[in-house]
């Protein structure tokens, strides 16, 4: 067991997110390859060399390793400007700066899911690995943001096995079933149309489906993950040309491109509001930067929510809640003390526990099936008995997307590649 003073006296974030930042900025902030790639290029260019850039869909972020937290803060904020098209003085107040032991504790949130707009979204912690790894790649990583990077991820795993935080992705999409419910009534009767296919979007899809509604269009290209998440959903997928036409047709719209600026006009939802005869439009602006512009929530006939406002929503009724917060808060700080103290990977995760507790169960009744075997078949027998439970609940999964994340996890757990048809 060892302290370590050094590293965490050097560790440094910077960024914009949720709580710093306003939605403008952030929408002006939203990262891609390029600006994941640009920052890290004006780190190196500084001598900011050992820094891994925190991408998600409302946050910006910079962890590094330095001397100078001012040198770090004055590099990323030229850097995001720059990105940005913005002038550095825009983004001042809009960025935090944290240090040391509360820069770890925030990478701890971070992976344990706690520090979004969306409390218990396990994408966050794909997207902070998918950081560490591309700044591994551009050989800006080091042993000490390794170690971190990992010990988060082991304690954000513990948070999604221990707390009940991991329900927690549905408490938006269940506000947003509310208010489709209270405008539209029965779901079934609804058509659903949905432009993009980002994550917040297709969390709102499913959930929506779920409780009722099946008539879903998807606004995209074929052979990409709407024409994917329509198949799912038992919809169809049609071309961007049609956009117009599908507003028009939709009870429900879902917008979760983000990328092509504000393709629903106060213009494009009026015609399609004359169209429909001032049948009501329920709008769900989940992107970031959004896709639909706000005046339209002025329309009669058109209710519009984006993000902020389905979290609005939800901060209201989110007193159940407090319960599973305070468990998941309570084992990142655990998690946390421990890194601190250097005792990374010392303690066993419980599922790893009962997980080898179980295995020497099978083991034994191998042994004993095996009645004095040589060991051939006594491991044959071992490695059957695992093998068929594993399938088993495999094909004993109904939803695709849970098999298929089971399978995902089994891969990754396992350091297995490829994938064959089953």
């Amino acid at each position: 067991m060892t302290d370590r003073p050094s590293s965490l006296s050097r560790l440094v974030i910077v960024g914009a997110n949720h709580r710093s930042s306003s939605l403008i900025i952030r929408e002006k902030l939203v990262a891609d390859g390029k600006t994941t790639s640009h920052v890290l290029e004006r780190l190196k260019a500084a001598e900011i060399g050992k820094a891994v850039v925190i991408a998600t869909g409302d946050r910006l972020e910079v962890l590094a390793l330095h001397d100078s937290a001012t040198a770090v803060a004055e590099t990323v904020t030229a850097a995001f400007a720059e990105a940005a098209g913005l002038e550095p003085n825009d983004l001042a107040g809009q960025l935090f700066v944290f240090e040391g032991e509360e820069a770890a504790r925030h990478v701890f949130a971070v992976m344990a899911t706690l520090d979004g707009l969306i409390p218990g979204d396990p994408h966050i912690r794909d997207q902070l690995r998918a950081g560490h790894e591309l700044s591994i790649a551009a050989a800006m990583s080091a042993p000490e943001l390794d170690t971190l990077v990992e010990a988060a991820d082991e304690t954000g795993e513990r948070v999604l096995l221990e707390s009940d935080i991991a329900g927690r992705p549905a408490s938006l999409a269940t506000a947003a079933v509310h208010l489709a419910r209270d405008v539209h009534g029965d779901l079934s009767r609804c058509i659903c149309v949905m432009l993009g296919a980002g994550d917040m979007g297709e969390l709102l899809a499913r959930h929506l489906h779920k409780f009722g509604l099946t008539e879903f269009i998807l606004v995209g290209e074929a052979a990409t993950r709407e024409e994917q998440l329509a198949q799912q959903l038992g919809g169809r997928v049609t071309p961007m040309d049609d956009l117009a036409e599908m507003l028009a047709q939709a009870d429900i719209f879902v917008s979760s491109l983000g990328t092509r600026g504000r393709l629903i006009t106060t213009e494009l939802a009026e015609a399609a509001l004359k169209q429909r005869k001032h049948r009501q439009i329920l709008l769900f602006d989940a992107a970031i930067p959004g896709d639909i512009e706000r005046a339209v929530d002025a329309l009669e006939g058109a209710f519009l929510y984006d993000l902020n406002d389905l979290e609005n929503l939800v901060m209201e009724g989110r007193m159940e809640s407090n319960a599973a917060l305070e468990a998941a808060w309570e084992i990142v700080e655990t998690g946390l003390a421990g890194y601190v103290r250097g005792e990374d990977g010392a303690r066993e995760l419980p599922v790893v526990e009962a997980l080898r507790q179980h295995l020497e169960t099978l083991r034994e009744e191998a042994l004993a099936q095996s009645d004095g075997c040589d060991a051939g078949p006594t491991t044959e027998l071992f490695m059957e008995k695992i093998l068929k439970h594993v399938s088993g609940q495999l094909r004993a999964e109904d939803d695709k997307k849970s098999a298929g994340s089971m399978e995902t996890t089994l891969r990754r757990l396992f350091g297995l590649t490829g994938r064959k048809d089953r």
